[in-house]
């Protein structure tokens, strides 16, 4: 145990206690021996809440895409559509991994055989933060089929938290419809 000093302070009659270097310099490592300990559990917990918030995004965004088409029989082609005239959604929703920038929307078709397919697509980039799923490649998954199910076209491209928090791949929502009259223009 330290060993505290005592000294009077000039022209007071109170003791002043006096703490050595040493004692200071230790409380500093064990602070920061408990930071370091720390810190990669709250690195982890944020990109949890993170990955949590983008899937509640992409759910509400999902949402109010199908609304959209219920009104208008088609979905839009860009994203203001949802906020104005008709708020089907307050705002487009920020992507958590990108500072500032709005969660990413494409609308397109794709010929497979004689027929056409329609797909939406929205994603963020996920906790790696990099854009994993290339748009033009997206035509291109769509037309290999679909015999695994939509999210077997993506799967090497799909965010999977059992990689580890910090994995590579996007997080996204995929949907696929009949043409309108509108798309078929």
């Amino acid at each position: 145990m330290m060993k505290r000093q005592s000294c009077l302070k000039r022209g007071s009659s109170r003791p002043v206690v006096v703490y050595s270097i040493l004692y200071v310099f230790m409380a500093v490592i064990v602070s920061g021996i408990f930071m370091a300990c720390a810190l990669p559990f709250y690195v982890e917990a944020q990109t949890r809440s993170k990955v949590a918030r983008t899937r509640a995004d992409l759910r509400t965004f999902t949402f109010a895409l199908e609304a959209y088409k219920i009104d208008n029989q088609e979905y839009p082609f860009e994203l203001p559509r949802l906020t104005t005239p008709v708020a089907y959604l307050s705002h487009i929703p920020l992507d958590p991994f990108l500072e500032g920038k709005k969660l990413s929307y494409s609308k397109g078709d794709v010929a497979v055989g004689k027929s056409t397919r329609y797909y939406y697509l929205m994603w963020s980039v996920g906790p790696n933060g990099m854009m994993d799923l290339s748009k033009a490649s997206i035509p291109r998954r769509f037309s290999e089929g679909d015999a695994n199910g939509r999210e077997a076209m993506f799967a090497d491209v799909m965010y999977n938290p059992t990689n580890g928090a910090r994995s590579g791949g996007d997080m996204f929502r995929i949907g696929e419809y009949q043409a309108s009259s509108s798309d078929k223009k």
